[in-house]
């Protein structure tokens, strides 16, 4: 659907500060509907497993396909470099497709049929996104100053990705891309003349709407990130974070039918139900990623313990007891299945590399 976004930059910001506890989880982590149970996805197609580390793993809505980057150089016959790239593991079949490049900042589209991610460009780190059915490759921003790609609409038409001015004294903006026409869309809106940097694009999977951070560089006071979300038809403009201190604030994710934000403020998650206008605070833990439907919070908490909590019934289901590594795209559509790094050797049965690997943990 076409996004018309060139109007209403100036629309002023409309603050909330209303907070409330999320329900405390009351159930233990038991009666699922099916059988918890854990995969590893970074292995090749006969189940060989992988000669050096992969991370960074994000699934598709549906949980069919799991894109990871690694160092490996036997998981398929063309991976050979000694800088990561990336693969997408089809779960159903076992198939492992090789994509060339990857070195942070991997995303996948809700369909699985693209991925994204930040590698080397002409002259500096681009955003990028790779169609998995034709093997084009979009580049994102200026050659000099480069991008960094942020997230990817559902049927990857849209891309959002923060563009970097050639002179570091510009304040940098958030873009999108729309791959069908090939035009360069700017959705954060203006800078004031205390010169906010614009970054963290997060877009719904309609591609009409994006949360995005500001960073102030310049001015007084002590509240110099913020969180806003914009309705890119309208051009309206929502500030969500209600900081007025000087605890950092830091987008996670948008979720995919636009109706629920999270962020981090300071040690404590946030969750904004754009619908209802209602904000809930998760204290001394930190957000990860949103189920796309916006029920399912991913977040880890003090002991480094990864655990998804219902958002309406306050539920915690476990995925990971130790150190693990998620970020926006690591749960499927209604949070049934999360996708995510470990170095953890006792999560599958003959994990013996000694590397970090990728991993689906199905909670529901």
């Amino acid at each position: 659907m076409p996004i018309a976004v060139r109007a209403a930059f100036g629309t002023a910001l409309t603050a909330v500060v209303a907070v409330a506890a999320l329900p405390t989880a009351t159930a233990a982590d038991t009666g699922a509907t099916h059988r918890p149970r854990t995969v590893r996805a970074s292995v090749a197609a006969d189940g060989t497993q992988g000669d050096a580390a992969s991370t960074a793993g994000v699934i598709s809505a549906d949980g069919r396909y799991v894109a990871f980057t690694s160092r490996a150089t036997n998981l398929t016959p063309d991976a050979n470099s000694r800088f990561p790239d990336t693969f997408v593991k089809d779960l159903r079949t076992g198939a492992l497709t090789f994509v060339r490049d990857g070195l942070y900042g991997l995303r996948m589209s809700a369909d699985g049929s693209c991925v994204g991610f930040n590698d080397f460009g002409s002259h500096d780190i681009q955003g990028m996104v790779h169609d998995l059915k034709t093997g084009k490759r979009d580049v994102f921003g200026q050659a000099r100053g480069g991008s960094t790609l942020n997230s990817i609409s559902a049927d990857c038409r849209y891309a959002a990705y923060t563009d970097k001015p050639h002179h570091p004294a510009d304040p940098r903006a958030v873009y999108i891309r729309d791959r069908k026409t090939g035009e360069n869309i700017k959705a954060s809106h203006e800078p004031t003349p205390e010169q906010f940097d614009m970054t963290e694009g997060s877009i719904s999977g309609d591609g009409e709407t994006i949360a995005y951070q500001t960073h102030r560089r310049l001015g007084e006071g002590p509240d110099t990130d913020d969180i806003v979300v914009k309705n890119l038809r309208t051009g309206r403009l929502q500030q969500i974070d209600g900081s007025h201190d000087a605890a950092p604030a830091s987008l996670v994710q948008l979720s995919g039918n636009a109706r629920t934000v999270a962020y981090n403020l300071g040690p404590d998650a946030y969750v904004r139900d754009l619908r209802t206008g209602r904000t809930s605070r998760l204290p001394g833990v930190q957000a990860r990623a949103l189920s796309p439907d916006g029920r399912r919070l991913l977040y880890a908490d003090g002991a480094s313990a990864l655990r998804l909590r219902d958002l309406r019934t306050g539920r915690d289901r476990t995925v990971a007891t130790g150190p693990a590594t998620v970020g926006p795209g690591s749960l499927t559509r209604h949070g049934g299945s999360v996708a995510f790094g470990s170095g953890a050797d006792d999560l599958v049965p003959g994990d013996t590399n000694g590397f970090a690997d990728v991993f689906v943990r199905r909670v529901r």
